[in-house]
């Protein structure tokens, strides 16, 4: 989901429209290897997405190339990113997602076929302009900053309902879905301008279909800007955060159609079950059937439709777990039945569940057929305040005295939550069939299952339309048809249909025949004939030449395709080391190693640098989990001293604490793990104030200040049973950089065998200079003040992040620890009775011949931490300016 490609459009162009005339005329690309290397890695990503049929590939690719064409008409040239989320085709599982009063799952599938690309660029103020492909819709632009922030830090769920409270439900428009995404991601961080994007959608989704075009909308945009601001970028967070910026636009869904898109892998259905919510994938026959979907007419997401969509909601979310929970109440014999069948739901015990049904369905007997909203207003005072509050759109289209419908709802919920266990079963037993006579028939159980779920969404849900149901019944009449059903939202948009391969053409030409042509359209010319299989889910797509922002003086520097060592030396474009000649015949990672080692020539080789790690990783992204250590404890007498009364991390800096800055930046990292806080007894409740609505966070104490490694040290029982990376960062270092982590992680990944690695800042007079020995090997690094280390005229500083082996900072911690600790007083035997870092363990991890690399790649500033009141002014001068 994190692959970096940020690419620039003419290259991009230039690479797309060679590569598509080759693709065009190929019966295998990989002819054209030894030739044209780029255009077979268009080629191959673009295969590994869409399937290997070559007017697939052709047509995809010819379909990029517009895409980045026009977004350069649009936008003009300069870096551009490619955003892709699939079509969700729900297998079974309809209006369940967002009921709360039993666990429920559904099993949708994300379309290797049909999806979304959003092509996207930076921007550097708070500004999205946004275009489309679709004819007849307007370009949209608005500001982020028009979303009032939450000052008062209230908790943001409450405060994003508050707002859209106040707000109302908006004027129709596309641009909204984008609006939700920024305005949601926005609340989500008060204290943080946000910068916009400049956006061009390009969608094969049919619009109001039931496929969720609209939510792909707001799960693309909302990975775009999660990127653009380096932002951390977690599936399950995406996902929840995309369901509920939705509700922007006047719906109160729940979060399945954004989490398949999320965690969709290929040839799998997701089995997705909430609260807790899991996505597990579920294995499908790899052949002999496909998935086909018949758009009728769209579902109009009007006030009218809007407000059917939310009086299922209402009726679903609020009235029947507060009327179950009377009825239970009040008849205590049903207490037994209702938790095992809960609990049967809950394990998936469908044998248990239907050895149940009898009783249940005495228990849903007992809930009234309807109610009116003024009963629930008499009845429920308090949650018809809050339905209010919710469902605006719904009270503003009914009266007091609409019949909002209850009990067919329920019926409807337990009915397909039964089924749906059983089509996970019954897919994975297909998946695992031997026999090709079981496997078909256990695939026309599940068709089966279609039908009852078609059945029960027309008569108790009431969300099909006759022209769904018309088309239900043409396929129904196939012998090789195994099942169909409304799909989605459902008053228009898609039927689902499950059928054999042999009877594809049969049942197009049946539906094309009997509902298209009478009115005078044809679905296969005008795209409304859909066959989809399971593909990934949302990603940056791995197209074009990589480029990376590698150094102040060149932020946009567009790179090579990867190559090894040997041909960039071959073409004199690596400059090696005096003291460490790179030779031909080295592997990529000695090369990737002896570049880093060349500090005095990083600018120039960064862009080498980082292509060979990739190379090594196989993308531009860590691969490891990562934990990240924060350190802030300590003292800070200095900062005492000269006017700092409070803990240094919690010092604003531009209206937000230091340490808000550095969670932030860990936090964009792929692969990061939950955050672990080094706090003093001083300043733990006050951090975990600033922070326990925003940050999932483990605190560690350090109850007594003795230095920096010491604070560390304390996070080893944390850490105990982990075997990954770590991240060490000190906690009033706001000026670090996103880029500079991540490039530091990705090299330490990359070489492998690093024990440490971290990166460091070239200037005169360094306060800790780094040592290096003849071969510019790091074996040491030294303050000149508490060490007395020699003074340099130039040389290298640590800025405060490092990165380290899991087992090599503990292994290291231990030896440190043990030989700076006097036995007998329990004092460490240092110039400050501090046991240092990363000092200490810099010499420690060398003395033992480990390997230690800095990287000398940050800007001088990263370095700034806040050790006196004067700092503030100069760090936010610097983040200003960046």
């Amino acid at each position: 989901m994190n692959s970096q490609i940020n690419c620039n459009t003419s290259l991009l162009i230039d690479n797309l429209a060679t590569t598509a005339k080759i693709a065009k005329g190929l019966n295998s690309p990989l002819a054209v290897l030894p030739s044209c290397p780029l255009a077979v890695s268009i080629i191959e990503s673009i295969k590994k997405i869409y399937g290997d049929a070559q007017e697939t590939v052709s047509k995809q690719i010819n379909r990029y190339l517009k895409l980045v064409t026009t977004f350069q008409e649009i936008y003009g040239d300069g870096a551009i990113t490619i955003i892709r989320a699939p079509a969700r085709i729900n297998l079974i599982g309809e209006h369940i997602d967002y009921i709360k009063y039993f666990q429920t799952r559904v099993l949708p599938f994300g379309s290797r076929e049909y999806d979304m690309l959003m092509a996207m660029r930076n921007q550097d103020d708070d500004c999205i302009r946004a275009a489309t492909t679709a004819a007849g819709l307007e370009a949209k632009e608005f500001r982020i900053s028009e979303f009032p922030r939450n000052s008062e830090y209230q908790k943001r769920d409450d405060y994003w309902l508050q707002y859209l409270n106040t707000l109302g439900v908006p004027e129709t428009s596309w641009g909204n879905y984008i609006k939700a995404s920024a305005f949601y991601l926005q609340n989500m961080y008060p204290t943080t301008g946000l910068k916009g994007m400049d956006i061009l959608i390009d969608s094969t989704i049919p619009i109001a279909g039931g496929a969720s075009s609209s939510s792909a909308l707001v799960v693309v945009s909302g990975l775009g800007l999660r990127r653009v601001n380096n932002l951390k970028i977690d599936k399950d967070e995406l996902a929840d955060s995309s369901s509920k910026a939705e509700w922007y636009i006047g719906t109160r869904g729940g979060k399945m159609d954004h989490a398949t898109m999320c965690f969709a892998e290929l040839s799998k259905a997701l089995l997705i079950t909430f609260e807790p919510f899991s996505a597990q994938p579920i294995p499908m026959p790899a052949e002999g059937y496909k998935w086909i979907t018949f758009y009728t007419q769209p579902a109009d997401k009007g006030s009218k439709v809007m407000s059917e969509y939310n009086e299922r909601s209402i009726v679903s979310r609020l009235l029947i777990p507060i009327l179950l929970e009377n009825i239970l109440a009040e008849n205590s014999q049903l207490h037994e039945p209702w938790n095992r069948m809960l609990a049967a739901i809950e394990t998936g015990d469908v044998e248990l569940i239907e050895n149940n049904n009898e009783l249940i369905n005495q228990i849903i007997d007992l809930l009234p057929e309807t109610m009116t909203l003024n009963e629930v207003k008499t009845r429920f005072p308090k949650l018809y305040g809050e339905a209010k509050g919710l469902y605006p759109v719904l009270f503003e289209a009914r009266g007091e005295e609409s019949k909002l419908k209850i009990r067919d709802r329920a019926t409807h919920h337990l009915g397909e939550i039964t089924r749906v266990l059983k089509a996970a079963e019954m897919l994975k037993a297909a998946a695992e069939a031997k026999d090709k006579t079981l496997e078909s028939e256990l695939m026309r159980q599940v068709g089966q299952l279609m039908y009852e779920t078609h059945d029960s969404l027309r008569d108790l849900y009431e969300i099909s339309t006759d022209d769904m149901n018309k088309v239900v019944d043409i396929a129904k009449r196939l012998s090789g048809v195994y099942g169909a059903r409304v799909m989605g939202g459902g008053f228009g948009g898609n039927v689902l249909v499950l059928v054999e391969d042999e009877s594809v053409s049969e049942l197009i030409e049946k539906v094309e025949k009997e509902y298209y042509a009478p009115q005078g359209r044809n679905g296969l010319q005008e795209n409304s004939i859909l066959i989809s299989t399971p593909g990934d889910g949302v990603m940056a797509v791995p197209i074009g030449s990589v480029q990376e922002s590698v150094s102040e003086k060149s932020p946009q520097i567009p790179l090579p395709p990867l190559e090894k060592g040997d041909a960039l030396l071959q073409r004199g474009e690596i400059k090696g080391a005096e003291s460490a000649p790179i030779s031909s015949g080295c592997s990529t990672r000695q090369m990737l190693i002896n570049l880093t080692n060349d500090w005095k020539n990083w600018e120039y080789n960064e862009p080498k640098i980082m292509n060979l790690a990739a190379d090594l990783l196989g993308g531009f992204q860590p691969i490891r989990p990562i934990k990240p250590i924060i350190v802030a404890a300590g003292k800070g007498q200095r900062a005492k001293d000269s006017g700092i009364e409070i803990p240094k991390p919690l010092v604003e800096i531009a209206g937000k604490p230091a340490i808000i800055y550095v969670l932030d930046t860990v936090l964009s990292i792929p692969n990061i793990e939950k955050l672990i806080v080094v706090v003093s007894p001083e300043s733990e409740s006050s951090l975990r104030t600033a922070l326990e609505e925003y940050y999932d966070v483990d605190y560690v104490i350090q109850k007594e200040a003795k230095g920096t490694g010491h604070a560390v040290y304390q996070a080893k029982d944390k850490l105990q049973d982990f075997d990954g990376d770590v991240i060490v960062i000190w906690g009033a270092q706001p000026a670090i950089r996103p880029q500079t982590v991540r490039k530091s992680i990705m090299i330490h990944q990359a070489v492998g065998n690093s024990a440490m690695t971290f990166p460091t800042t070239k200037h005169e007079h360094p306060y800790a200079p780094l040592i290096r020995d003849d071969k510019n090997k790091v074996i040491d690094s030294r303050e000149t003040y508490l060490e007395g280390a020699s003074t340099v005229d130039y040389g290298e500083d640590n800025i405060g992040v490092f990165c380290l082996k899991s087992n090599d900072l503990f292994d290291g911690l231990d030896l440190a620890h043990t030989k700076a600790l006097d036995s007998i007083t329990g004092e460490y035997k240092t110039p400050k009775g501090e046991l240092g870092f990363p000092n200490q363990m810099v010499r420690t991890l060398a003395a033992q011949g480990k390997m230690v690399l800095g990287l000398a790649m940050a800007d001088p500033r990263e370095a700034k931490g806040i050790k006196v009141v004067n700092d503030i002014a100069v760090l936010e001068e610097y983040l200003r300016e960046t």
